[in-house]
């Protein structure tokens, strides 16, 4: 029998950025960060927004939607913000993965377009997941808001060593091991933005 062996190596080169107020009107980091990609027409963005910060910040979506129109030559908003429970909730419903898939196809979101999630580390891996699977890679921008997922990826960058393994857990079953659905999915980059 022969055999053919070949070999590849990805480079991945990832970015953390510090950030105040992403979404006001004098902050352009998002958008410029859109722009690197040399896009002529806007990048269209889905965003998905876990509940418990939308409810802590109860003007964010409210300025997503106003940063993006303000932005409007360079960003198109696909959408309303999907807000989607936070916490492990998020990892343990496949339902949850299935309704942001479809959201996904429903608005038409692409390899060129941008999945941008906030929330915390469940939310973020509910979101990675389905950035990875949804046209096998969709550009995904992480907004992590937990102290303890901020401190983790800061820790990571410092080490160069950004890997994400974003994971669901799927019931269970006899023959599912927890955390067995998933994938290592680094995203675009992050923001690191402790106050909106």
């Amino acid at each position: 029998m022969r055999t053919i062996k070949q070999s590849f190596q990805v480079r991945f080169d990832y970015e953390v950025f510090f950030t105040e107020g992403l979404f006001e009107k004098g902050n352009p980091l998002l958008v410029n960060l859109l722009r690197q990609d040399g896009a002529a027409a806007p990048r269209k963005v889905f965003f998905v927004v876990d509940s418990g910060v939308a409810e802590a910040h109860p003007f964010l979506l409210k300025d997503i939607t106003a940063y993006t129109t303000l932005h409007s030559r360079n960003i198109a908003l696909a959408a309303e913000p999907f807000v989607v429970p936070g916490g492990e909730m998020a990892k343990n419903k496949p339902r949850l993965v299935q309704d942001l898939l479809q959201a996904v196809s429903d608005h038409g979101i692409c390899r060129h377009s941008y999945l941008i999630a906030i929330g915390g580390g469940a939310l973020l891996d509910l979101a990675g997941y389905a950035a990875a699977v949804a046209h096998r890679g969709i550009r995904h921008i992480r907004i992590p808001t937990t102290v303890l997922l901020q401190n983790e990826l800061c820790e990571k960058a410092n080490k160069k060593s950004i890997f994400c393994i974003a994971h669901l857990t799927f019931p269970n079953g006899k023959s599912l091991p927890q955390e067995f659905v998933g994938n290592g999915n680094k995203g675009e980059l992050t923001i690191l933005a402790p106050f909106f």
